[in-house]
């Protein structure tokens, strides 16, 4: 209603057409500056406003479907009713010729139109549905390529339009594909296309990875090196799609067999290889040999020898493939110890005599033992032959009892429980019996003063027996003037 003295506005009638794609609204007085149409399909409303015009379109409505229309005039800041004699409409059928068929995003069959057919397209086997920047999209199941694929606009009002397209292979997305990595000489690779696709072939081209521009077939492809293969799917006349990059290396699987022998000096290693998936001849394939020298030993058939070694010791030992002159990832490692050597030589040995028939024997042990056990022995010989032997853990030797004033030869040697080293020899000199000499000093002075005194009292008893036959002399001169009674001359001690 207006208000009182308010002039009345003009009458307001309009008429709704059906056209392609939507509806058109024909306004029969022209002096409204805006019209507002609401179309209404009884769930979803859809505004649109005219702009000084009679006619306004208003596309993008379902298919057969049945819309109600309003139609507001704008006049002096107010709307207006407009009157029709006919506001519910049925819009026309789609056409199949109204649908456009897209492949993109891959994976996915799109249909795109004029039309709202968000709600109106369905399938058969009820594809999952995607709507894809206004599109209606249905995801490809594998045996939807090459073949058919039909979708049907459905609608109440009119009868069902079916829309068939055939699914090529250039609708698959390529990320899909399956590429099985190949793992055996000569290289295949199998992608696993979909069922129906009978006549297609799949043809690679690869090269090395680190020489990109070097293409190459399968055929010619080694083992132990890098590569990416692009496949092109085809006919015979028609590339349709490439795939991803397969990236591979093929490792053939070399199972290492190492059997070592060796002596004090030197280890061979014979050794004999399998391999599980490239039963063909590798002439680039050798082994590198080493055993902690300062030379590895490359080798194809023949065993790796390591000469000029320690005697016991350990060595590790390892055996590497090498395909074209690079080390791939087997590796055969196994610790060997050399036989048993002979030792060497004891070091700074010193003889002493501590005491004039006692010789003391003092050495350190060999550089080099060569074996498990370590024991010291020594031999004295005097000029006559051997003396003594002896033999212990530690070199310090004692020996006792000896001869005075007599050289000894001394031999020392090492024993490592297989050999025993050479010996390292010695003279030294026991000195003179100094208790003896003393002795038989004592013994002469003894003697001597022994003697002396004998002669000593032999001597006195001689002057005391001269001295009686003086006396007995004089009294004979005596006794011939007078006769005397004398007792006999006794010898004093």
């Amino acid at each position: 209603m207006f208000p009182p003295g308010t002039p009345a506005p003009p009458q307001c009638f309009y008429k709704v057409t059906k056209i392609k794609f939507g509806l058109q609204i024909d306004i029969n007085y022209g002096i409204f500056t805006k019209y507002h149409i609401s179309v209404n399909d009884g769930n979803n409303y859809t505004f649109q406003s005219c702009d000084q015009s009679s006619t306004c379109n208003i596309t993008g409505l379902k298919p057969c479907t049945d819309y109600t229309v309003i139609v507001n005039a704008q006049w002096n800041d107010k709307e207006i009713s407009c009157q029709s004699s006919e506001n519910q409409v049925t819009t026309e059928s789609a056409a199949p010729d109204d649908i456009k068929v897209s492949k993109h995003p891959p994976g996915l069959v799109c249909y795109q139109s004029d039309w709202d057919i968000s709600n109106s397209l369905s399938t058969p086997d009820s594809n999952k549905t995607e709507i894809s920047d206004g599109s209606v999209c249905f995801k490809l199941k594998e045996e939807d390529f090459c073949s058919s694929f039909t979708v049907e606009i459905n609608s109440k009002s009119c009868e069902t339009v079916k829309i068939t397209k055939d699914i090529t292979i250039d609708f698959i997305d390529p990320a899909e594909i399956d590429q099985p990595k190949p793992t055996k000489l000569p290289v295949r690779i199998e992608p696993k296309l979909p069922p129906n696709c009978k006549n297609l072939m799949v043809e690679y081209t690869c090269s090395e990875t680190r020489l990109p521009g070097k293409l190459m077939n399968l055929s010619v492809l080694e083992p132990y090196t890098d590569y990416s293969c692009t496949g092109e799917i085809k006919n015979e006349t028609f590339v349709f799609i490439r795939t991803p990059p397969v990236i591979f290396n093929i490792d053939c699987g070399f199972y290492i067999d190492g059997r070592s022998t060796s002596d004090n000096t030197s280890i061979q290693l014979d050794l004999t290889s399998t391999n599980r998936s490239c039963g063909v001849d590798l002439p680039k394939l050798s082994y590198i040999c080493s055993c902690n020298t300062e030379n590895d030993k490359k080798s194809r058939v023949e065993p790796c020898v390591f000469t000029g070694l320690e005697p016991y010791r350990d060595y590790t030992c390892e055996v590497h493939l090498t395909y074209n002159n690079e080390k791939v990832n087997q590796a055969w490692k196994k610790t060997l110890k050399t036989d048993p050597g002979v030792p060497t030589t004891v070091q700074y040995l010193r003889l002493t005599v501590p005491e004039n028939n006692v010789i003391d024997v003092e050495c350190q042990s060999p550089t080099y033992w060569y074996g498990p056990e370590r024991e010291f022995k020594v031999r004295l010989h005097d000029p006559n032959g051997p003396v003594k032997e002896e033999k212990r853990s530690y070199c310090y030797f004692t020996f006792k009892d000896l001869s005075y004033s007599t050289t000894y030869r001394v031999e020392v040697t090492v024993y490592n429980g297989f050999y025993e080293s050479p010996a390292v020899i010695r003279n030294i000199k026991t000195s003179y019996n100094d208790k003896g000499v003393v002795g038989f000093m004592i013994l002469l002075t003894f003697l001597f003063f022994l003697s002396l005194t004998i002669c000593l009292i032999k001597h006195r008893k001689f002057l005391r027996s001269q001295l009686c036959h003086d006396d007995e002399a004089e009294k004979m001169m005596l006794n011939s003037t007078a006769i005397y009674a004398n007792p006999p001359c006794l010898e004093k001690p």
